[in-house]
């Protein structure tokens, strides 16, 4: 008898040392192979001024951690806040939506203002936007002064 209560003893024990290593349901590795973070662009051209609502999808629908962390490779060029960003300068730079390990990217180009752009020499003849061919200017008209 006393020997059936040693093994019985003992097999539960050896029950209980493995159990730190059964589980059931989602365990904190597993969370971040099934969890997923897309941005609906991963590209946008802006001008200087401009803003633009990035939207993220988290999968699943429930993961443990929902806080999205937003940032900018160049704070100058573009700023993104909760997931607007803001174009602030002319160049390039990259944002990055980060939750629970997992990031989602979109580059974002910035071009000039469209007022900058309509001073902007024009590149084909070096005129400036608001000469009119032949050199004359809205003022002295095509007939000249």
């Amino acid at each position: 008898m006393k020997r059936n209560l040693k093994i019985v003893c003992a097999s539960l024990l050896a029950g209980l040392a493995l159990f730190p290593f059964v589980s059931c349901g989602n365990k904190a590795g597993d969370m971040a192979e099934d969890f997923k973070i897309s941005l609906n662009e991963t590209m946008l051209e802006m001008n200087v001024g401009e803003t633009y609502e990035l939207k993220v999808t988290i999968s699943p629908d429930d993961p443990v951690e929902k806080r999205v962390d937003w940032s900018s490779s160049d704070e100058g060029v573009a700023s993104v806040e909760k997931g607007t960003v803001t174009a602030k300068s002319e160049g390039e730079a990259v944002i990055t939506a980060t939750s629970n390990g997992v990031s989602d990217t979109c580059k974002v180009t910035v071009r000039p203002s469209r007022a900058e752009e309509d001073n902007l020499p024009d590149r084909e003849n070096g005129n400036s936007n608001d000469e009119m061919p032949g050199g004359t200017t809205p003022e002295n008209g095509p007939e000249g002064k």
